[in-house]
């Protein structure tokens, strides 16, 4: 029986080990690190709920995954450009807090333990040549950038919250936020493009936080990273099959990409075992989804409300209910009728996010 090689343990990879073990086959996987998670030191992510009509914890179900790991839901929350707030309650959850890192409850260890108990043999401080990879799910491509974040987490006996900060002052282009779950805290700043704005930026977001939410940091731990998009970054390179943020699959707007990476993980295996078209498979799921980002972050940056007096009144429109952000990922008529405008300005703000790209590894992580 075939083995199969997966290069990469973030959700993407994990989600593929997961499936193609499930399907009866022998799985390695090789990691960059020691363990799984270690680019991440304990962040709050969101696992987005709002794309679709469907929950994305029965998703998960529905395509093998189990959910092992802390996924605190939130039905409210609160929207503020420094100067006056609302807030927002759904029916559904738009989103679940899950924590990113090698410790107890995150999302990576629950992964790392499904994919263990169903005979997945992981390589730690793994090395193997692209070339040799089945599956390559080595995480954001450097060249394509288009997030940097920097934060902090820290424990507090504050209530369960979440704070979105939408101004240029706290998180230019981008947003801040003030994330707490069970007694654990999450303050970051994502800002976009001009990345040497993200320490004025941050120390903007904490003195914010400070002041409003009487926060202690004396315990606080630092965290950050970077987030990257490219539409056209090749979904194949040789027998090779690029999944997650390895081939680009993130939300331009906001930069969210869990949903995807675990979804781009079991397409790949479909593809595999089903000799479909992987290329395909993703066009026909996730490229629609990554076009309507690409209209929203032109939108975003274009209308700049963030900055506007009347930012606090524009700010409330896409968040009435929980169905317009479903449509804002829908690439409607209006999305199709504003993408060749939009496509033009992110090729001159985002010149790798959308540009054509050839067949080869450079820019992948090793």
């Amino acid at each position: 029986m075939k083995s199969f090689q997966i290069l990469g343990a973030g959700p993407a990879g994990l989600s593929a080990a997961i499936t193609l073990a499930k399907a009866g086959y022998p799985v390695h996987i090789h990691e960059r690190y020691d363990v799984v998670g270690k680019r991440f030191q304990g962040d709050l992510q969101g696992l987005e709920n709002w794309s679709t009509s469907s929950n994305i914890l029965q998703d998960l179900k529905n395509i093998g995954i189990d959910v092992n790991f802390d996924a605190t839901p939130f039905q409210t929350v609160t929207f503020t450009d420094g100067r006056s707030s609302f807030s927002k309650h759904t029916h559904e959850p738009l989103f679940y807090l899950v924590k990113r890192g090698p410790m107890s409850g995150s999302l990576d260890t629950g992964l790392q333990e499904q994919a263990k108990n169903l005979g997945v043999t992981f390589h730690y401080r793994s090395q193997l040549a692209t070339k040799d990879a089945d599956i390559i799910a080595t995480g954001p491509l450097r060249k394509s950038s288009t997030t940097i974040d920097k934060g902090l987490i820290f424990p507090t006996d504050l209530p369960d919250m979440a704070v979105g900060i939408f101004h240029d002052d706290y998180a230019y282009l981008g947003y801040s936020y003030l994330l707490v779950a069970q007694g654990y805290g999450c303050l970051c700043s994502v800002v976009f493009r001009d990345f040497h704005r993200l320490n004025e930026c941050f120390n903007k977001t904490v003195a914010y936080a400070q002041k409003h939410y009487l926060i202690n940091l004396d315990q606080a731990t630092a965290v950050g990273g970077t987030g990257g998009f490219s539409l056209h970054h090749p979904k194949q390179i040789g027998k090779s099959l690029l999944v997650g943020e390895a081939a680009g699959l993130q939300d331009l707007l906001w930069g969210f990409g869990i949903r995807s990476a675990l979804f781009s993980g079991h397409c790949a295996v479909q593809a595999l075992l089903h000799q479909k078209d992987y290329t395909k498979l993703i066009d026909n799921s996730l490229t629609p989804y990554l076009k309507a980002s690409i209209v929203n972050r032109f939108l975003w940056e274009k209308i700049k409300f963030r900055s506007s007096p009347l930012g606090p009144y524009l700010l409330r429109l896409p968040f009435c209910v929980r169905n317009d952000f479903k449509h804002l990922y829908r690439f409607s008529f209006f999305h199709r009728l504003v993408y060749p405008i939009a496509l033009r300005y992110i090729q001159k703000k985002y010149p790798y996010s959308v540009e054509k790209i050839e067949e080869s590894t450079n820019g992948l992580q090793n």
